[in-house]
């Protein structure tokens, strides 16, 4: 009998974690979802230098070694949409303390201003809510300690989070790509998609070449 009772007891303690709490263990396995999958598998998660020296605005630095090296999980950057009700910071780095606090950077992606793509997520309930709402011509404003760009909307996308193919990180033109957890603020479903917001560069700023080359 004293054996069977702490069985007992157990039993219902995982029958009522499997029935009634099933949507809180889910809500915290999509919360968590998004930080487990990097959104890049096939490009190597390290910091770049060679990216970052080619990513100094000429508006508030006259060249890459005025401007102090981000490291991981250093917020470097604010992103703002007045219309989407979006103003986060920018973390470098994609990591849970990021996605907790901002929005974290795909660090196998480029800075801003260097003229190539930009990965940045978020948490669909907190920080991204608002590109549920999206649209082409929206725009984005986002001001590093570096200088300030700004982007417009020209798409937006459902894929698998799994879809490396949803963005390609290597083309020579600067793009900023923004994605969550979709179908936005379940909590009830083991969501393996993510929703991606593309955006183009739109400010007259130039693309800053490494100190020494192409002068």
């Amino acid at each position: 009998m004293y054996i069977m009772l702490p069985v007992l007891f157990v039993g219902i303690g995982y029958g009522l974690i499997f029935f009634g709490g099933a949507g809180l263990v889910q809500m915290v396995k999509d919360q968590v979802s998004l930080a487990m999958t990097k959104g890049a598998p096939d490009y190597p998660n390290g910091f770049d230098e060679s990216l970052y020296k080619k990513a100094v605005e000429t508006g508030n630095a006259k060249q890459w070694s005025e401007v102090p090296l981000p490291s991981i999980g250093t917020s470097y950057a604010v992103i703002y949409s007045e219309k989407l009700q979006i103003q986060a910071d920018v973390y470098y780095g994609d990591s849970e303390d990021a996605f907790s606090n901002g929005v974290g950077q795909y660090t196998g992606s480029a800075m801003f201003g260097c003229g190539k793509p930009i990965l940045l997520g978020g948490h669909d309930t907190t920080y991204f809510a608002g590109l549920e709402q999206a649209k082409s011509g929206d725009t984005f404003l986002v001001r590093t300690n570096y200088g300030e760009y700004t982007y417009e909307v020209t798409e937006t996308k459902v894929a698998k989070a799994t879809d490396d193919s949803a963005y390609d990180l290597n083309t020579e033109e600067e793009q900023l790509i923004l994605y969550t957890c979709y179908p936005f603020g379940k909590v009830s479903q083991n969501r393996q998609k993510r929703f991606f917001v593309y955006c183009k560069r739109i400010d007259d700023g130039a693309v800053i070449k490494e100190v020494g080359k192409d002068e």
